[in-house]
This record gives structure tokens, C-alpha cells and sequence, in this order.
């Protein structure tokens, strides 16, 4: 419509923001600092699960504390300087003579144009130390609000829900002081918005912001919506599962292994969910029972959903998509049938030299912590081994360190009784090979623990 007129580009431009632009880079701008809001765990399983790129929180904390200091000088360096609002138009040489008319017809074309008074002005006037009192109070409400939820981490647990809010804080931050399209960023922009999702109940999946949009129509600046408990810092719980908070700029860079990364995402989330509710219901001791049973489950399926990506080349592709969903047992039957041909039959672990010789060593090799005498070169960060270690720090929270220790026994058990054909590690990798032949080599386990396992459930 404009072009239509002759008005090819408008252009406006706050001449403030030049306090933080150097080099066209902005305060902020650095997406990887969201990593600091990330359990470390969780950080490390995405590192090996998505190829190895890994953002080290030591030199993220050094850029996030250096882009605070970069604002503090820029803003301290510029309170002598007076700044205003560039204003750019770019019309057609027609446009241009039809103004150019106007204005001689009505005799204007040789005076000055007369800046309207104080009070008639069509924009406002701050003084600079006023403006830029504002930023800096600004920048460091987003600042204040990442640092304390940062603040809450426990050593061995982040949970998701302070992840999220961490997320929002940082994200908030990139908006603090002059510059930036915050409309282009929903999860603050908007307050409620739905689109179609077969998936959904209703057809619909609702989908929920801070609702910048909302508040700056209403009241000129950009406050949030009551959608935060300030007592815990968290979501609240009506619109907790709808925010948009859920994607660390970490996940979208895997963009090779989007499926596998949001696997172990959405793995960990559950494992935070049933923390969250073993603190709520610890004194019902059925609930925790229950809570206990799922988090084995949860660490038994992710281990056979690792086993088969290791294996991932080797299966045949009807069997790709349950094979990593974990849904076939680890017996010889069913992993042999999973194999192409290539890789078949199994080829098993035997002979007198083996490096693992009984079923229970091997389950140390697989399960245990880092502290053993073990080497885990290459998948130590496993997820499954992650979503175990978080599981076992969730039930020790609630049930004290002798619940956590039965509970890995539980564990044990479980796996030892339902789990036949096992990877056969070693120190640099999590299934062997055979170098002739470039098949996996498997641990078959017939123990005396499996026989009377089977003789007690007849």
C-alpha cells in the first residue's frame, strides 16, 4: 500500500542503541549462556547423545559475566551524551514533486519547520540520566531473577520447572534495553494461543506466553501476567504445562539427532516429575512405592532405547521405531529377529579370556557411578545412566540414602531377571565389536540367579 502511494521504506532508529551495539553484536545476543540453566547432568547427556559439541559452564559464566560489565561501562560512558530518534523515508521521485507542490502552494517551502511545544509534543522527553537509570534498573531485574533461581541449584539435581524459569529470565534479558523484535519471540509476546494438533482431545494444543503484548498495550511497559509463583519461582500450575519455556538453545543446535535429544528431554522430565512428587506425598508410603516402581521402569526402558542406538546400523527398518522406543525385550529371540542378516545370528561373548565373566560385575559395569574402578570412556554419560544417578538422588531425597540403596537393588533385580542378552562394554566403548566380522558381540546371561528367578514364578 505504500509503494502504491510512492512511500518506498520507512525507517526508524533509536539512536540509543549504540550504546550497546560493538560490531553489531548485542548484550545478551549469545544464546548458548542459556546451557547455565541446564541440569549438568542433563547437559552432558545431551553433549554425547547429539555428537560431542559441549558449551562449558566455566567460560558461559565468564560471558555472562562479562556482558553485565560490558553494560555497566557502556551505560556509565554514556550519561554525558544526548540521543534522539532517527527517522528515515525513502519515497519515489513522484511522491517527492507532489510534496514538494503541496508545500510551495501553500508557502511553506522556504521556512523552518517549528518543533512543537512541550506540551503538544507527539513523543517524550527524558533526560539522559533518566533514560539510562532506566536501563540499568531494567537489565537488572532480568539480572536479579536468573541469579536467584541460578542460586537454587542443588549439586546434584536442577529441576526442569527452575530450568524454565531460568529460560525466561535470559530470554527477557535480550529485550532489556533498546533494540530487538520481541514479537518474533512467543513465549513472550503472546498470552494464549491454540493450533491444530490431531494429538489433542480437542483438536487443539494450547500454547501460552508472558503476555508482553497484553501489558505494554494496557500500561506502556512489558510486565508479566500473574503466571509466576514468586514463593518458589516456578510456573504456576494452571499454565505450567501450557508455557512456551521448553527448548534450551543447546537442543535446537542437534538438529542430526533432534528426536534422540528431545527423547532424553522429555525422559528427564519425567524423572523430575515424579521428584516433585515424592517431596509432595513422601508421608504416604504407597505413593512413594508406586513412584519407585515407575522410576525403574523409566531407567530399564532407556537403557534398552540405548542399547539399540548404539546397535542403530545393525537393525532392520521395520524394527528401527520400537527398537528405539525400548519396546523390545533384550532376549535372543527378539534382538536377533530385530538384526539384518548381516548380524545374524548373535554373535555371544564366550571363552575363558572374557573381561567380565559374572552377571553381577557386569551389572556394576553398566549401572554404577563413576567412583568404581570402572572405565566408562565415551558413554559414561549415557542417558539411561543419568536418568538412573537422578532417580537414585530423587528416592535418597525422600526415602533417606537406605530407601535409594534398596531401591537399586529393586533395580538390579528387575534387570537381571528380564534382561538376557547384554551389551558386552569395554573401557572405550558401550558395545564391542568383532574385528574380523564388525558384528556387536553380546553377554549372554544364564545365571543361577536367572534359574531361580524362573523357578520361583512357576
Amino acid at each position: 500500500m505504500l509503494q502504491d502511494t510512492g512511500s518506498l521504506t520507512i525507517e526508524t532508529g533509536k539512536r540509543v542503541k549504540e550504546i550497546f551495539a560493538a560490531g553489531n553484536v548485542y548484550p545478551f545476543a549469545n544464546t548458548a549462556i542459556e546451557t547455565l540453566a541446564l541440569d549438568k547432568k542433563l547437559r552432558k547427556t545431551w553433549g554425547l547423545v547429539g555428537g560431542g559439541l559441549s558449551h562449558q559452564p566455566a567460560a558461559l559464566i565468564k560471558a555472562y559475566l562479562y556482558t553485565k560489565l560490558r553494560c555497566h561501562y557502556a551505560l556509565l560512558g554514556s550519561m554525558q551524551k544526548s540521543f534522539g530518534i532517527r527517522e528515515e523515508h525513502r519515497v519515489s521521485k513522484d511522491l517527492f514533486y507532489a510534496i514538494d507542490n503541496q508545500m510551495r502552494s501553500r508557502e511553506l517551502h522556504d521556512k523552518r519547520l517549528v518543533t512543537p511545544t512541550e506540551d503538544n509534543s507527539p513523543y517524550y522527553s527524558f533526560t539522559t540520566d533518566t533514560l539510562l537509570r532506566w536501563v540499568r534498573w531494567n537489565i537488572n531485574k532480568f539480572c536479579v531473577g536468573f541469579e536467584m533461581v541460578y542460586s537454587f541449584q542443588d549439586p546434584h539435581f536442577v529441576t526442569w520447572e527452575h530450568t524454565r524459569i531460568m529460560l525466561m529470565f535470559l530470554r527477557c534479558l535480550q529485550f532489556s534495553y533498546a533494540g530487538g523484535l520481541i514479537q518474533k519471540v512467543g513465549g513472550c509476546w503472546r498470552d494464549v494461543r491454540q493450533q491444530p494438533d490431531a494429538r489433542q482431545p480437542n483438536g487443539l494444543r494450547r500454547y501460552e506466553g508472558l503476555g508482553f503484548k497484553l501489558t505494554m498495550e494496557r500500561y506502556g511497559y512489558a510486565w508479566f501476567l500473574d503466571k509466576i509463583d514468586w514463593n518458589t519461582l516456578t510456573f504456576r500450575q494452571l499454565h505450567a504445562a501450557y508455557m512456551m519455556f521448553n527448548n534450551p538453545s543447546m537442543q535446537t543446535v542437534y538438529r542430526a539427532r533432534y528426536h534422540q535429544i528431545r527423547d532424553v528431554r522429555i525422559d528427564f522430565i519425567r524423572v523430575n516429575k515424579a521428584y516433585q512428587w515424592m517431596l509432595e506425598f513422601s508421608a504416604i508410603p504407597t505413593c512413594l512405592d508406586i513412584l519407585e516402581n515407575y522410576l525403574r521402569e523409566l531407567c530399564l526402558c532407556a537403557f534398552r532405547k540405548d542399547v539399540f542406538f548404539h546397535a542403530k546400523s545393525a537393525l532392520k527398518p521395520e524394527y528401527l521405531e520400537a527398537a528405539l522406543l525400548g519396546e523390545i525385550p533384550l532376549c535372543y529371540d527378539s534382538v536377533n529377529n530385530a538384526m539384518l542378516e548381516d548380524h545374524q545370528p548373535l554373535q555371544l561373548a564366550q571363552g575363558n579370556r572374557l573381561a567380565v565373566k559374572d552377571v553381577h560385575v557386569l551389572f556394576a559395569w553398566l549401572w554404577k557411578s563413576k567412583d568404581d574402578h570402572f572405565e566408562r570412556q565415551g558413554w559414561n554419560e549415557k542417558p539411561y545412566r543419568m536418568l538412573f544417578q537422578q532417580s537414585f538422588h530423587a528416592i535418597k531425597t525422600a526415602r533417606g540414602k537406605a530407601g535409594a540403596r534398596k531401591w537399586r537393588q529393586e533395580l538390579k533385580r528387575s534387570f537381571l531377571g528380564s534382561h538376557w542378552i547384554l551389551p558386552y562394554p569395554h573401557s572405550r566403548g558401550f558395545i564391542r565389536k568383532d574385528k574380523e566380522e564388525k558384528q556387536f558381540i553380546w553377554w549372554p546371561s544364564a545365571h543361577q540367579g536367572l534359574i531361580r528367578y524362573y523357578a520361583k514364578s512357576r
